[in-house]
């Protein structure tokens, strides 16, 4: 909102006489920090006061239309203000200075207390005195100071010098590397007070190593562990063992591909042992068509049938023998099925070599068509488990 005329030029009188007494008031204080705590405030009150006038300023208003009133303008007023600025960067630049100084005399006192004192007991060594290279990592006997940018350390004794050195120093438990610094990292859940130089040897410290490729389960970044990986177990019925997501999922691949090959050959093998069926139907068939034999002959028929059935049962226990042998974890009920099917197939044997045994006499032309049916049945057979053992991989 505009002003009037007079109140405007008042207002311009009140505020130029007050900064010109503010500036001699600041001159006359002895003071640096409060004169430039003063002076800051008497700025930021006649700036607020400025840009109130400018903006309230009437129109009709003409600066310096009154010669007699030209010290008490706009313009003037400015001018003042920017006297107050003035001086304020002398202040600030003498401030600056001294306060420089004082820091390179406390500087210099702390450097003349490192290089000249012990650093262990912060009094004056004696003329022949200890000085340690953090750089070198030597402790000689030496007559003069120690020099900082040699980074070098003064100390009284041998004594001194041990007890400094067990305060500041630390042996990283995982590299092993000795460091002089404050900054190290632990575990606060354990109370071993392992300290460790960085997040890599914390890392590679805690972490689990994988069972398969037997290394560490961490998370890299630039080469460089970052943090703890996820971790699944090798057994995971008995909840045992470590592996690490890579080695994981290849497991869940071999399994995979191992459950799509068994069911390969399971259905194969349902095939042959229908195949079997039907051919060993085919002879029986073949067998009680067969007219004119007498009752020797069909005995004799009757025995070749149990024998083929025979061969087919010790075959069946053959290939469920190789199946559960070449499994790789078996379990205990797996076990004992194991041991039931071979002694089974043993008393299968042991009963067929005594029927052989008793049934010597020459058989006709039916028991040879038998015979050589039963050969080509364990010929297939054979041929099939061959097959699978070489293109079956191994299992670890």
């Amino acid at each position: 909102m505009n002003m009037d005329t007079y109140t405007f030029r008042s207002r311009v009188e009140e505020y130029t006489e007050k900064a010109s007494k503010d500036l001699e008031d600041v001159r006359k204080i002895n003071d640096l920090d409060k004169q430039c705590g003063k002076i800051s405030f008497d700025l930021w009150d006649h700036e607020r006061n400025f840009n109130e006038l400018k903006q309230g300023k009437p129109e009709e208003y003409i600066d310096n239309y009154y010669p007699w009133k030209g010290k008490y303008s706009l313009n003037n007023y400015e001018k003042e203000i920017k006297k107050l600025k003035d001086f304020e960067s002398e202040l600030l630049q003498k401030s600056g200075k001294i306060r420089e100084q004082k820091q390179k005399e406390q500087q210099n006192k702390e450097w003349e207390l490192k290089t000249s004192r012990c650093s262990y007991c912060k009094s004056k060594p004696p003329a022949n005195h200890y000085i340690y290279s953090t750089k070198n990592k030597e402790l000689k006997k030496r007559k003069r100071n120690a020099y900082l940018y040699k980074k070098e350390h003064l100390f009284c004794s041998e004594t001194h010098f041990e007890k400094w050195h067990q305060k500041n120093y630390y042996c990283c438990v995982e590299c092993l590397e000795e460091n002089y610094t404050s900054k190290y990292k632990y575990n606060k859940k354990q109370k071993a007070n392992q300290k460790f130089c960085s997040d890599n040897c914390y890392y590679q410290h805690y972490a689990e190593t994988c069972d398969n490729c037997l290394e560490k389960c961490v998370s890299n970044y630039q080469g460089k562990a970052t943090g703890l990986a996820q971790t699944y177990y090798s057994d995971a019925e008995n909840k045992t063992g470590t592996l690490c997501s890579k080695c994981h999922q290849e497991k869940l691949k071999e399994e995979t591909e191992e459950k799509k090959k068994d069911k390969e050959w399971e259905e194969s093998f349902k095939r042959l042992d229908k195949a079997t069926d039907d051919l060993v139907e085919g002879m029986g068939e073949a067998v009680e068509s067969k007219e004119g034999l007498d009752n020797s002959d069909i005995d004799n028929s009757d025995s070749d049938i149990s024998n083929t059935r025979e061969s087919k049962n010790i075959m069946k226990l053959q290939s469920d023998i190789t199946n559960l042998e070449n499994k790789p974890n078996k379990t205990k009920e797996e076990q004992a099925l194991l041991e039931e099917k071979k002694k089974e197939l043993e008393e299968l044997l042991r009963r067929k070599n005594n029927s052989n045994i008793s049934n010597s006499k020459p058989s006709d032309k039916t028991g040879l068509y038998i015979g050589c049916g039963v050969v080509g049945i364990v010929l297939i057979l054979g041929l099939f488990i061959l097959v699978r053992t070489r293109k079956r991989p191994n299992r670890a």
